[in-house]
């Protein structure tokens, strides 16, 4: 079961995950932070958000892409 979710800006590229930049408590949040940070980027990186499901012992439980 699912406790709470959180929501992390990470860099990519063509070969996947390049490093995380932030975490966040709601995906508004995060797309917030997402839009105003273009200036981090390399050639060839993009942003992505992913979300972090946690169980009620703070165990992360699962993740994907949100965006």
């Amino acid at each position: 079961m699912v406790k709470y979710t959180e929501y992390a800006v990470e860099v990519n590229n063509d070969n996947g995950f390049v490093r995380q930049i932030d975490v966040f408590d709601s995906y508004e949040k995060a797309c917030e932070f997402a839009d105003s940070c273009d200036d981090v980027l390399f050639e060839g990186e993009y942003l992505n958000i992913i979300f972090i499901d946690y169980d009620e012992n703070d165990n992360e439980v699962g993740f994907g892409t949100v965006c």
